[in-house]
């Protein structure tokens, strides 16, 4: 005889019941079969194990093995210690199965004052997610952090006041941009600004603590990053032939001036960025090349180049004389030749500031009477010169790629291998024919 099905009993109330079971004869459901009448009973038990029971608030019948399994997914669900790992991972099935609509979190993490989060995110020392980034190779500056504090403070606490973390709507983030927008500030900043929330929201939804990726579509949406703009041939020429905009009259300034002006000869010759040149030491500068291994900013200090790679540039004879002689007059120059900052400033442990280069770059341009317009023009923008120079005289993109050692053309493509050093070297006959001043200084 096989295996028994069912078991079929009348309560008191004379209404049939069904004791189903599943083929190694355990009890699986117990269900009423809604009749006082026995053959009725049977009948109805018989519909259930041909063609599935109906499983209260489902539409669709269910076979008795699936209405067993979900009885006992639910029984485990009402009745288990389950923690909060596993209720996300039951919540998370669902929703990705397509039966669950709602947005899936932990209990108290959206529950955070947003605020307190965006700047735990951006702590230095103690952020998750920081620690991470660095764990798998990639830095993020303490200037950064710095900075993007300063941006929450200044712009997220006012708008977004004490709000929680799981309340903030993918439209209050439009609003917000927007509302940057109408005080005014350009489009860069904007972005600046919404950066520094938008990446640690997308975090906090990646990592399960908010139930939405209120970020999606959301970046760059006020529009893009303002470019610095380029100085022409005549107007580099103009600010480099020599030094007679850059020098001060003052004694006590002359040794800064001549600094910024040498430091925008090395930019506008080898591409370095700003804090690249502040942070070149003597043991920095080869015969004919010049190592890029460190960028320098005041937070940080000595800190890896922006594409976290050492790199040697060509370095043209005259200012290489230029650095050498420089160096010379240190009042630090008997220390460690690796230790010994190029661009010297009072503390031998520093080099001169970004803002004192700056200031001379700005003093300058005003004695030579360049008219800018509007154009965005800074000390960087010797770096777009010079990369601009390359590509209109050789038409090699991939040169000046090595010019200035972006890790791909378009920022997207990985970095070529490095030039030998004496092909770096040769790229410096080029630069002298296509650069228009003498940099020989008073010349």
């Amino acid at each position: 005889m096989g295996d028994r099905r069912f078991y079929l009993f009348k309560r008191k109330n004379g209404v049939y019941y069904a004791e189903l079971l599943n083929l190694g004869g355990a009890r699986v459901l117990y269900r009423s079969t809604g009749s006082r009448d026995r053959d009725e009973a049977l009948l109805t038990v018989a519909d259930w194990l041909q063609n599935g029971i109906t499983i209260t608030r489902c539409i669709e019948r269910k076979s008795l093995k699936e209405a067993a399994d979900f009885k006992s997914v639910m029984k485990f669900i009402k009745t288990s210690d389950i923690n909060e790992e596993q209720a996300l991972t039951i919540a998370l099935a669902l929703k990705n199965r397509g039966l669950l609509a709602v947005g899936v979190s932990r209990i108290n993490g959206g529950k955070q004052d947003l605020i307190k989060f965006l700047l735990n995110f951006w702590d230095y020392d103690h952020s998750v997610y920081l620690k991470d980034k660095r764990l798998h190779g990639k830095s993020v500056t303490k200037r950064t952090c710095v900075e993007s504090a300063r941006l929450i403070k200044h712009n997220w606490v006012p708008y977004f006041g004490d709000k929680k973390l799981a309340e903030v709507t993918r439209q209050e983030l439009r609003d917000f941009g927007i509302s940057l927008s109408e005080d005014g500030k350009a489009s860069g900043t904007i972005n600046n600004v919404l950066s520094v929330g938008t990446i640690a929201l997308r975090w906090a939804y990646l990592e399960k603590i908010i139930p939405e990726n209120i970020t999606e579509r959301l970046d760059g949406f006020v529009g893009g990053k303002k470019k610095r703009d380029i100085l022409t041939q005549d107007e580099a020429a103009k600010l480099l032939d020599n030094d007679r905009y850059w020098k001060e009259s003052r004694p006590d300034r002359q040794e800064s001036s001549e600094k910024a002006y040498i430091a925008a000869i090395l930019a506008a010759t080898s591409a370095l960025r700003s804090g690249e040149c502040r942070a070149l030491r003597r043991c920095d500068i080869g015969d004919s090349v010049v190592y890029v291994r460190h960028g320098y900013n005041s937070i940080d200090g000595l800190k890896t180049t922006k594409n976290e790679e050492s790199n040697a540039v060509y370095l043209l004879p005259k200012v290489r004389n230029l650095l050498i002689n420089l160096v010379d007059k240190s009042p630090h120059k008997k220390m460690n030749p690796a230790e010994q900052f190029v661009f010297w400033g009072n503390n031998p442990k520093k080099p001169i500031s970004a803002q004192t280069i700056l200031k001379y770059f700005h003093a300058a341009v005003k004695r030579a009477e360049l008219d800018l317009g509007e154009r965005d023009i800074d000390f960087h923008s010797f770096r777009h010169f010079v990369a601009t120079a390359w590509a209109d005289e050789t038409g090699d993109l991939r040169q000046v790629q090595k010019v200035t050692r972006h890790k791909d053309v378009k920022q997207t493509a990985r970095y070529a291998d490095h030039l030998e050093e004496q092909k770096i070297a040769a790229m410096g006959e080029t630069a002298a024919n296509i650069l228009p001043f003498s940099t020989e200084k008073g010349a």
